[in-house]
């Protein structure tokens, strides 16, 4: 059995994309003194747990097809690996982001016939993703996934078994586009040539910082006060004034989370002709 994990962390993390694979044999060949595996090139094969290192020798990596596109692991037994072995490779895909079009990498195990291949993906809350439709690909339940991988201290979000040797499964990975919720209420006054207005809102943006906000507001209104408070600091820092009404507060840094808008304006309203 083999199994895949693409997992698509965080922006602040070094390494954006992990990749794992588990395989577990249930038997194994005395003879067996290398194990031999293709990868994609992209692939930087990370130090071994100390109970693989104790089983295996250094590795030895080796470009290989054409224009180094794939690359040919060699990891060398210390000892016969005997029947029920597990082992954990961790990779890191380089040359990405987490943020685009992701292919899932290649990894194939030379001497070995996998009965069931397993591919597992992870994306953090950050981002969002859309996977391409594969012929190749049958879903599978998360549960059924996790008892063959075992402990583990997060859950994929999407689990699958593959039906060929080499699925193709791209994954369309975005930042996610913040979302603000808004409570507001309005006052208007009306004097014999003058209008004025209160706009008071409750606002909550998750998924991401917002930098700006828009507020339509009368035409030809006057803005006389304005300000944005986010953890006890006004956060704008320059409005702009559309002649259609709409007004943009540009803040001096992202807020993300409550906060407050708080807006007043006045419209001189246009004489009655007796």
């Amino acid at each position: 059995d083999q199994l895949t994990w693409l997992t698509v962390r965080s922006g602040d993390h070094r390494n954006p994309v992990v990749v794992e694979t588990m395989l577990r044999f249930r038997s194994a060949s005395r003879d067996l003194t290398t194990l031999a595996i293709t990868t994609d090139s992209r692939l930087r094969m990370m130090p071994l747990s100390a109970d693989q290192a104790a089983r295996f020798q250094q590795p030895q990596v080796k470009d290989v097809g054409e224009q180094g596109t794939t690359q040919r692991i060699l990891l060398p037994l210390r000892e016969p690996l005997g029947a029920d072995f597990r082992l954990h490779l961790r990779f890191v895909l380089e040359g990405t982001t987490g943020i685009g079009n992701l292919r899932f990498p290649r990894i194939d195990f030379e001497q070995c016939r996998i009965a069931r291949r397993w591919l597992a993906l992870t994306v953090a809350n950050d981002f969002e993703f859309l996977p391409e439709p594969s012929d190749s690909l049958l879903a599978i339940g998360t549960a059924e996934y996790l008892a063959v991988w075992g402990d583990s201290d997060s859950v994929p979000n999407l689990t699958c078994r593959a039906l060929t040797p080499n699925p193709t499964w791209k994954i369309a990975v975005r930042t996610r586009e913040p979302r603000t919720r808004a409570d507001q209420r309005v006052d208007v006054t009306v004097g014999q040539r003058m209008l004025e207005w209160v706009l008071e809102a409750q606002l909550d943006t998750r998924d991401g910082a917002v930098f700006q906000h828009r507020v339509i507001v009368p035409r030809n209104s006057e803005i006389t006060s304005v300000a944005v408070t986010s953890e006890d600091t006004d956060v704008v820092a320059e409005v702009n004034q559309a002649e259609d009404g709409v007004v943009t507060l540009f803040f001096s840094r992202g807020v993300v989370g409550e906060h407050r808008l708080d807006m007043r304006g006045k419209q001189i309203l246009p004489s009655i002709e007796e």
